[in-house]
């Protein structure tokens, strides 16, 4: 019989304070946040129990499904974009351009400027009256778009907006993908025909699907939870046509004062990405096997 192997307290001991970090300021807030769903609730203060009552406040509402609706197509737009726009640029800057280095740097400002300043950058071309786009649509002698003003015209703004800036993030995770990949594979195939296109479809994408899968859930989550842009471009307006679940939640807790109402929005958006996670977890399985 062999001697039970001993286990090593230290590095259990060196991860504990993380671990502790990041059970107090996010395990703790969401049960907190379930709890108060639960409850009626006068500004922050705990009342009665009123069980599943915020929830069918909430669901049973056309707004809602408005905020749905918009939720998903928020996401739905921006990570579709966003893959394709970081893929475009992966593929681009994993060539030997020249100043690759630069290229590649320059392609990070986004991502690395504070979201709020792009957002207004963003919204300050936009502007009708002022913007540089508007501004240069009628110097060409064409008509001046209402970007924000029209609701389609709007989503379709917050969409290229949020690619814009996550973009850059998206060309990082599959340019790391990319050079995973081994260049042997890739003469390989030129030698024996190959074409370009050829070789992306049945080497390039395969290999590379982990990445995309984990990109894409990491996007998901992302778009579908953003507030931040939303807040800056829109306000969730025209009226509330481009309010999406996070803006329904920041208007209930923050102007509102629900929250109740605020934490019953907030648990069905962890819920929704919960699902999220799920099904790419899934995905990702049934790839392995």
């Amino acid at each position: 019989m062999g001697r039970a192997r001993r286990v090593d307290p230290l590095p259990y001991l060196l991860v504990l304070p993380t671990v502790l970090l990041i059970l107090a300021f996010t395990l703790v807030p969401a049960v907190y946040g379930l709890v108060i769903s639960l409850h009626r609730v006068q500004f922050v203060r705990l009342g009665s129990f009123i069980g599943l009552e915020n929830y069918a406040d909430v669901l049973f509402q056309e707004r809602t499904i408005v905020n749905l609706r918009n939720s998903f197509a928020l996401a739905l737009g921006s990570v579709t974009l966003t893959f394709l726009v970081g893929l475009a640029l992966a593929l681009a800057l994993n060539e030997r351009v020249v100043a690759r280095p630069l290229l590649r740097t320059l392609v990070m400002v986004p991502w690395v400027t504070s979201y709020v300043v792009a957002t207004l950058l963003a919204k300050w071309m936009v502007d009708f009256d002022l913007g540089v786009i508007n501004q240069t649509l009628r110097s060409l002698g064409l008509p001046a778009i209402t970007f924000l003003g029209d609701p389609v015209n709007a989503m379709l703004t917050l969409i290229v907006a949020n690619s814009w800036l996550a973009a850059p993030y998206a060309m990082l995770l599959l340019l790391a993908g990319l050079q995973g990949i081994p260049v042997e594979l890739y003469e390989a195939a030129a030698v024996d025909g190959a074409s370009k296109p050829r070789r992306f479809l049945t080497m390039t994408l395969p290999l590379m699907r982990h990445a995309i899968l984990i990109l894409l859930l990491l996007l998901t989550i992302r778009d579908f939870s953003i507030l931040v842009s939303i807040l800056v471009l829109t306000g969730g307006g025209p009226g509330y046509l481009t309010e999406t679940l996070t803006v329904r939640m920041y208007w209930e807790a923050f102007t509102n004062f629900r929250m109740g109402t605020a934490s019953a929005v907030a648990t069905t958006i962890f819920a929704i990405n919960m699902v999220f996670s799920l099904l790419y977890l899934r995905l990702m399985k049934a790839e392995q096997r």
